[in-house]
């Protein structure tokens, strides 16, 4: 038994490749068994569940044993004991949507929603002509 013991210590520390096995529990309590090399970082993991589940790697939160993994670190450095991972969908932030009320001289109003997009400038500015908006409803931020 010892020898098992200290070869299982040599693999560890010398870094030899090995297939785990990672069990990964979702919100909705399903369980999907992962096999990945021991090698990899948890970014694979994420790739793999992102594959598996279908959401994006840069929603995932994987928890191991009350801890947040974190994207770079090697596998190997985490598992041990066999727990399963636990996996937190991060919600995209709410968009925020602010509207920009203007007034002519000659009386006519516009209103100008501000939102944000994608795109490299990251705002689009729509105009809506002829609402009847009150110019009391200026907002500004």
């Amino acid at each position: 038994m010892t020898h098992t013991g200290e070869a299982s210590e040599r693999h560890k520390s010398e870094g030899i490749d090995t297939t785990i096995e990672i069990k990964v529990k979702t919100m909705n309590s399903q369980t999907h068994n992962l096999r990945i090399s021991n090698q990899g970082r948890v970014w694979n993991l994420k790739e793999h569940v992102s594959l598996l589940i279908g959401t994006r790697m840069e929603q995932q939160r994987l928890i191991y044993c009350g801890k947040a993994l974190e994207d770079d670190v090697y596998l190997s450095l985490y598992f041990g004991s066999g727990g399963p991972v636990h996996l937190r969908l991060l919600l995209k932030p709410l968009l925020e949507f602010r509207m920009l009320f203007l007034g002519s001289r000659s009386g006519s109003r516009v209103l100008y929603h501000i939102c944000p997009t994608p795109s490299a400038h990251g705002a689009n500015l729509r105009r809506d002509v002829g609402r009847p908006v009150p110019m009391c409803r200026f907002w500004s931020w």
